[in-house]
């Protein structure tokens, strides 16, 4: 996103200032004195970062209100309407924004709002904001951060760097880390060789990322804060601190371990290419252990949605926003354990005929161990995100370190299997990974492909009461329903699951119905008298009305079958047996009934006291 101008944010300028200084900035209007110390910063950012200036950099005081037709004028080139509102309705399929987002006012009020200084790599300029400008000391340090950007883009070109990244968020992420890192480290060395008497050297600090991750977490302390970056999402504030925060301490680590800033300017020449390098430093210094994502080419998916479905957007999710994914719906240690171990990833996004949105997302892990932990967390998030009660169709496969998910869609088996032809590749642009012997092809052009396990069919047998009628299942992962007298029904829903132990299952269903359903009150939670099902009874609204249910889950092959028993809680008691008796779990070995009848009421018994 606007990537085409690199800059110092406020709040990551004035936390790194804060390391000396804490006086406010005091916006004033000194232009001829800033580019005569202008020239002064660029003598002291040449011997720090070992470049020269190839030419004069332009350099002047821009209004904040400037700024912001700035900001206005460069998203409206790089992400126009039509593309705004694809990205949105993304973003809330997956989860990171909310419905109702206004993508485009977010954007410019949040840039507008929080950065102090940009350099301009398309127009070789560079401004810092007005109100940022203050004292000769604060000034200089937000000087040295832009010149810094001015000496890089001389040198390697950053314009043609950036431009050559196309629908790959993640490799741009490191990119970024890499400009915004480097411009942070270089302005902190300058700071501690002109205003802290030279003593201090960042090879000698601590990790400086981590020093300012702490401090833009004291918000309006160091500049950070302010109602845009209160108000946006965690996907922007979070992406846009990363490159200066987690970039700082990523080329610190090489000033470290190369004695010196050569190193930073080699990885110029050899960019990081994934989030995963830049958390993980180790798995980018050696070039010979070097860990380089693996490229995903996912096949044409137009033929496999069918008429009326159009592809909205595409892209690479990444370690990092993997990570930041879940934590929206997770806790931050189950996030970051389900996103480490990645390995490469493509995302797509589509939009059917009648507006349905449907995510497709192909992912390579470091090993079986690291893609089930993936899938099973991507089940708890997806489960948390839209309810238990969620109707949406939705599909996954897991072989070997594979993962591919499909949720939504016409058919999401079929694209399921359509979307497991992907290619893998040994690093972006390189050569295509050799499938594994158990892969099959799925056309005659010998492409080849992996075929996922069919589900087995329903553990479930329904005896539906008198008055019950089979109807038309209502979404795609319902294997079958029933409607009966008095707004009672039946349904068996199928699903992948979410882990092989049904305590596990029972416990996450309960939570999820707890924090879905209105007016929830658990009554009876306990295994069937098989051992391997569970039972719960729980009452809750549905459009207001008060309803009883009876709900019984069993795990069966990789995937969760939940059959669900309900009616309105003033017909309760004359159903609850009938419903009770409706659902019966299939003896091993016993086929499925060629086709299920109502059967007629039995005699009613004396009610049972306990619930199953």
């Amino acid at each position: 996103m606007m990537r085409s101008w690199t800059g110092a944010g406020a709040g990551i300028a004035a936390g790194a200032l804060a390391l000396a200084l804490a006086s406010p900035v005091a916006a004033q209007d000194e232009a001829e004195r800033l580019r005569r110390q202008a020239d002064e910063i660029q003598k002291v950012v040449t011997e720090i970062r070992g470049l020269e200036f190839k030419h004069e950099v332009k350099k002047g005081i821009q209004p904040r209100d400037e700024l912001r037709k700035f900001i206005q004028a460069e998203l409206a080139k790089e992400l126009p309407d039509e593309k705004i509102d694809a990205l949105t309705k993304a973003y809330v399929k997956l989860g990171f924004f909310a419905p109702g987002t206004n993508f485009k006012q977010i954007l410019i009020d949040l840039y507008a709002e929080q950065v102090a200084g940009f350099y301009n790599p398309e127009t070789k300029e560079l401004y810092l904001i007005g109100d940022q400008v203050g004292a000769p000391e604060e000034t200089a340090v937000l000087m040295a951060h832009e010149l810094t950007h001015a000496v890089q883009d001389q040198n390697f070109d950053l314009l043609t760097m950036q431009k050559a990244i196309v629908d790959n968020d993640d490799r741009s992420l490191a990119l970024t880390s890499l400009i915004e890192g480097d411009a942070t480290v270089v302005m902190v060395a300058y700071m501690l060789r002109t205003q802290l008497g030279g003593g201090l050297d960042v090879r000698s600090l601590p990790d400086i990322g981590a020093m300012l991750k702490f401090m833009t977490k004291a918000g309006d302390l160091f500049g950070m804060g302010g109602d845009a970056m209160a108000k946006a999402p965690k996907v922007l504030t979070e992406n846009m601190l990363f490159g200066y925060v987690d970039g700082a301490s990523f080329c610190q680590r090489i000033v470290k371990a190369r004695a010196g800033y050569e190193g930073v300017s080699d990885a110029f020449k050899a960019p990081p290419t994934s989030s995963e390098q830049i958390l993980h430093p180790e798995k980018y210094l050696d070039p010979r252990k070097r860990d380089e994502p693996t490229e995903v080419v996912l096949p044409d998916m137009a033929k496999a949605f069918g008429d009326g479905w159009k592809l909205l957007t595409k892209n690479v999710m990444g370690e990092f926003n993997t990570e930041l994914l879940f934590r929206e719906k997770l806790s931050e240690s189950q996030a970051q354990r389900a996103a480490r171990g990645w390995d490469g990833d493509a995302w797509q996004v589509w939009e059917g005929p009648k507006g349905e949105i449907t995510l497709l997302w192909y992912s390579v892990w470091d090993s079986e161990k690291d893609a089930k932990e993936f899938k099973d967390t991507y089940a708890s998030f997806r489960e948390k995100r839209d309810g238990a009660d969620d109707r949406v169709p939705y599909a996954f496969m897991q072989v070997d370190n594979l993962v591919v998910v499909v949720d939504g869609g016409p058919d999401p088996d079929a694209l399921l299997k359509k979307l497991a032809l992907a290619e893998t590749r040994e690093g972006y642009g390189g050569a295509a990974i050799a499938r594994k012997p158990e892969a099959k092809p799925e056309e005659p052009s010998g492409k080849p492909g992996l075929e996922p396990a069919p589900a087995p069919a329903s553990p479930f047998v329904i005896r539906a009461p008198e008055g019950f009628e089979k109807v038309e299942a209502t979404a795609k992962n319902v294997v079958e329903q029933w409607k009966g007298p008095m707004g009672a029904e039946i349904r068996v829903i199928s699903s992948p699951a979410a882990s092989d132990d049904i305590e596990v299952v029972a416990k996450r269903a309960e939570a999820a119905l707890a924090e879905h359903v209105p007016g929830f009150e658990l009554a009876r939670s306990q295994r069937d008298r098989a051992g391997n099902g569970w039972r719960l009874q729980f009452r809750g609204e549905r459009e207001g009305q008060p309803y009883q249910y009876l709900q019984h889950i069993v795990v069966l092959g990789g995937h969760q079958f939940t059959a669900v028993a309900s009616a309105p809680e003033a017909h309760w008691d004359e159903m609850r047996q009938d419903l009770r008796r409706a659902v019966r779990v299939r003896v091993a070995g016993e086929a499925p009934p060629a086709e299920e009848r109502p059967q007629p009421r039995e005699p009613r018994r004396e009610r049972d006291p306990k619930l199953y």
